[in-house]
């Protein structure tokens, strides 16, 4: 259900931004630095006054430094980019799974190394999402590439 309404939304927005002739973006990349802003401002929006005001001392620029933020802000990012555009212009459809997928990002905050069976070149997957934008301390790895150093 969550998954449709998201897709439906998306469709939406696509419409909308090809007949006011947006354009489409060459890349990722460029949505990323079009909009993460955009999307830390709104999560904020929703925080409690206090915490509000100190993400706002900190700046919104400085809050996508922070690696819980700054993943909440690609993954959120990868879904209106694949949602909108589609990864070789062909608009993607949000599945159950997206929702896991967007709360392991959450999660993968905490740690260092993220480990996964799935393929970091398959497009759409968790581990070439979180390579798509520099992600400091860390490190996303498949299971055999994990088992080499331990």
């Amino acid at each position: 259900m969550l998954a449709a309404s998201i897709t439906s939304s998306l469709q939406r927005a696509r419409t909308v931004s090809i007949e006011k002739n947006v354009g489409t973006p060459k890349d990722f990349t460029q949505v990323w630095d079009a909009i993460s802003e955009s999307i830390v401002r709104n999560l904020v929006a929703r925080f409690p006054r206090k915490v509000k005001r100190r993400c706002h001392q900190r700046g919104i620029t400085q809050m996508l430094r922070v690696k819980s933020i700054r993943l909440y802000a690609l993954y959120y990012c990868w879904i209106v980019y694949s949602g909108m555009f589609g990864v070789q212009s062909v608009p993607r459809k949000m599945t159950a799974g997206d929702a896991g997928d967007f709360l392991h990002v959450i999660q993968s905050s905490v740690a260092s190394v993220f480990v996964t069976q799935e393929n970091k070149q398959k497009n759409n997957k968790l581990p070439n999402i979180l390579s798509q934008i520099s992600i400091p301390e860390l490190t996303v790895m498949n299971l055999s590439e994990f088992l080499l150093t331990i």
